[in-house]
């Protein structure tokens, strides 16, 4: 447990990154002298650089194994034996065995083929220097690691030796060599090597010199390393890992005058002279009439969200029933309209036919209430209007007794509607006139929930037979939910005058999220969903939301004139000129911050037609230089 290694410290975030497109007209040449030169001290970079041809990829044959054939592996030596003979004797078994296991190299390249089917190097290094803000350490040594993409990268910066808080440097440099020798061919990188040499003690440079020897001559492990001083600026020891003499050292130079032009051309020729971005195009964009699409079907309900629906329509309609049989009783039970309680008798008023066209009274209100005919409260005010209504109309103003059943009249008027105005609640009747409205674009009567055989025949006596049949043809009629009355239960059940807002529980009990679907202009469903359900069909996604466009700013826009484009690209090659003539001899790091200085003048005046103001770009220039 005690030599394991936390996640976190052995996540190491790669140096490797390509050439910015910016700064590729800079470095884009000393970056290909930089790979040639690797490619020159190690051999096997080589390999990773140039690319497969398609027909050898195709048949999956390298171009190595085609260099040889079965009969050059056996080619006798001059003394007669093959060099597999050779190898065989036990001392030199032995020696391969003791390579083979303490060197990361293969025993092939002892044999007579190695040299020739695997590349050879020897203890290679490179060495980027240059001056400060030469690009070596920021973009060259990056870019060189990202075309070496193939072989792993081990960094020996100060972050990672000194980053460690539970090792010591000199351990988690040795751990990196370890690591190294077993994934070779691979790849040691020290940014800054210079400074890096002054700053670590004697033990962890003794360290890294004393593993950087122990890591044999002909091991594919290519030491790359950069530094911002002079080559003899550096140290003896320095000096000694990366030798002139031998190519291990690279200087970065200047950019060219060519180099420098490239870099500035597109900046101040072209972005520089741009027209700015059309106004008209984007508002033409935003102001795209589009086709009115057609309405979406409605969507047919299940058996199952059918049934659930009746319900729980019906639980609402018997509430309301329940309200209904309670203002009647209490209007059938006052002794006022004891007159209103059962039909006219026209054996008494034989001419009551004749002038009362629909007679109405609480006894046939009653039997309305039961057999579901009425779906609203104002429904079933106007039954009950229509009995003051019609005791009014035949009885007239004349003597003291029609006066006395006009006065009833009048109180029965507004006995009942001043019942309803207090104990009925505003949203319940919005509920049943929407369930109403529901049930009718459904061709759902109300009747169908009535119960059946209400109205009762006199009993006769049948025969056996008549019974049987007339048995079949009331259980072939019989609804599947038919409800026998029950009075006693009624009883019991029937609410009495408690106060106001009667029936508010009841409506904020069915307050539900409502759906409305137009499948034309005045077609309506209704559908009583539960609040996940809804918020799912109501609510439309953010993203589908369009922005709103202004219609007399967008018009205003299409109505102005395009100015023209005013450039005088003489006088922008002049100014490229200059730039090329005054950054002479400058370093990277001075080329980019006058790039991104010239950049920010460039993005000021994007939206000018009239670029003539860009030649301040000079005087800018002669500050920066």
């Amino acid at each position: 447990m005690s030599k394991m290694v936390p996640a976190a410290q052995r996540a190491v975030v790669s140096p490797a990154k390509a050439l910015i497109p910016a700064v590729c007209p800079l470095l884009s040449a000393t970056l290909q002298n930089i790979l040639h030169n690797v490619s020159r001290l190690f051999p096997h970079a080589e390999q990773a650089l140039k690319r497969k041809r398609e027909h050898d990829a195709a048949c999956g044959v390298s171009e190595d194994d085609l260099m040889f054939s079965e009969e050059e592996d056996t080619d006798v030596c001059s003394n007669g034996q093959t060099a597999h003979s050779q190898l065989s004797t036990p001392a030199v078994k032995g020696l391969i065995n003791f390579f083979s296991y303490h060197l990361p190299i293969s025993v092939s390249h002892l044999s007579c083929r190695s040299v020739l089917s695997q590349p050879t190097s020897y203890r290679p290094r490179l060495l980027l220097e240059g001056r400060l803000g030469s690009g070596q350490s920021s973009h060259l040594a990056p870019a060189v690691l990202h075309a070496l993409e193939k072989f792993t990268v081990y960094t020996l910066d100060m972050a990672v030796l000194f980053g460690a808080s539970a090792t010591a440097p000199e351990e988690t440099c040795a751990q990196i060599f370890v690591e190294a020798k077993r994934t070779s061919p691979s790849i040691l990188y020290i940014p800054h090597i210079g400074q890096w040499w002054e700053t670590v003690g004697p033990a962890l440079r003794a360290t890294f010199l004393s593993l950087l020897s122990s890591i044999p001559a002909f091991a594919p492990i290519l030491l790359l390393a950069t530094c911002n001083l002079q080559y003899d600026q550096l140290s003896m020891e320095v000096k000694e890992l990366f030798r002139m003499e031998f190519g291990e050292v690279f200087h970065i130079q200047t950019p060219t005058s060519r180099e420098r032009r490239n870099f500035f051309e597109d900046l101040i020729l072209n972005q520089a002279a741009k027209a700015p971005a059309s106004k008209k195009k984007a508002v033409l964009n935003a102001l795209e009439v589009l086709p009115v699409a057609a309405p979406p079907p409605p969507r047919q309900l299940t058996e199952e969200e059918t049934r659930r629906l009746e319900e729980q329509e019906e639980d609402t309609l018997r509430d309301l029933r329940l309200f209904l049989r309670d203002v009647t009783n209490r209007l059938s039970q006052d002794k006022r309209f004891k007159a209103f309680t059962k039909p006219v008798d026209l054996e008494e008023v034989p001419d009551y036919a004749v002038v009362i066209k629909k007679p109405m009274d609480l006894s046939t209100v009653l039997s309305n209430i039961d057999l579901h005919q009425y779906g609203t409260v104002k429904e079933f005010l106007q039954d009950v209007d229509l009995i003051w209504q019609n005791a009014l109309e035949y009885n007239p103003d004349r003597d003291p007794s029609d006066r006395q059943i006009r006065h009833k009249a009048c109180a029965l008027k507004d006995t009942v509607h001043a019942i309803i105005k207090d104990e009925l609640d505003e949203d319940f009747e919005k509920i049943c006139v929407e369930t109403k409205a529901s049930r009718s674009t459904r061709d759902c009567t109300t009747a169908r929930f009535a119960p059946s055989f209400y109205h009762v025949l006199p009993k006769q006596s049948k025969s056996p037979a008549e019974a049987t049949e007339i048995t079949l043809q009331r259980e072939l009629v019989r609804p599947t939910t038919a409800v026998t009355p029950n009075t006693s239960a009624y009883a019991a059940t029937t609410p009495k005058n408690t106060g106001k807002n009667y029936f508010s529980g009841i409506s904020e009990r069915w307050r539900l999220q409502t759906v409305t679907c137009y499948t034309g202009l005045n077609t309506l469903h209704v559908f009583r969903l539960s609040e996940k359900s809804a918020r799912r069909v109501t609510r439309a996604p953010k993203s589908a939301v369009q922005p709103m466009v202004d219609v007399d700013k967008a018009l205003q826009i299409l109505h102005q004139e395009t100015p023209p484009l005013v450039v005088d690209r003489d006088k922008l090659k002049e100014l490229l000129k200059r730039v090329e003539i005054k950054t002479e001899g400058f370093e990277v790091y001075q080329l980019e911050k006058l790039y991104a200085l010239l950049c920010q003048s460039i993005y000021r005046h994007r939206r000018d037609y009239n670029k003539t103001s860009l030649i301040q770009l000079k005087q800018e220039i002669e500050d920066f230089c």
